[in-house]
């Protein structure tokens, strides 16, 4: 488990001498990062919805889609099919954007092994 408080106070030394970074550090507090609670798939669902568009009308269409599945964060929660696309498509986003989400929930759930393969190529593959 991360120790938060340890490495602020870590930035916090080590930036002593550069006065305008030390203040915002300070003013920023202890940041803790928490694991994301969606699994790969919904990530780069995520990612493909907001694609070229603002934060504001990107987490406006998230927290729709979250609230179509029942805050459903894991591919296989993803009983119908049929009902996923369908409120895919109804979330407000580009048919082509909806296009790669359908591909990718169909493809992942064709080959199962699509994510654990994935995790272990290389950058360049």
């Amino acid at each position: 488990m991360q120790n938060f408080k340890k490495n602020h106070e870590v930035l916090l030394t080590k930036c002593k001498d550069f006065i305008f970074l030390s203040n915002e550090i300070k003013a920023n507090g202890i940041i803790e990062i928490h694991k994301p609670k969606i699994d790969f798939f919904f990530f780069l669902c995520k990612t493909i919805i907001s694609h070229q568009i603002s934060d504001k009308v990107a987490t406006s269409i998230w927290k729709k889609l979250c609230e179509n599945l029942s805050n459903k964060k894991n591919i296989n929660s993803l009983k119908n099919s049929n009902d996923f696309i369908y409120k895919i498509n109804n979330i407000g986003i580009s048919k082509r954007k909806v296009g790669y989400i359908i591909n990718l929930f169909r493809h992942v759930k064709k080959n199962k092994f699509f994510f654990d393969e994935l995790s272990v190529k290389k950058d360049s593959e």
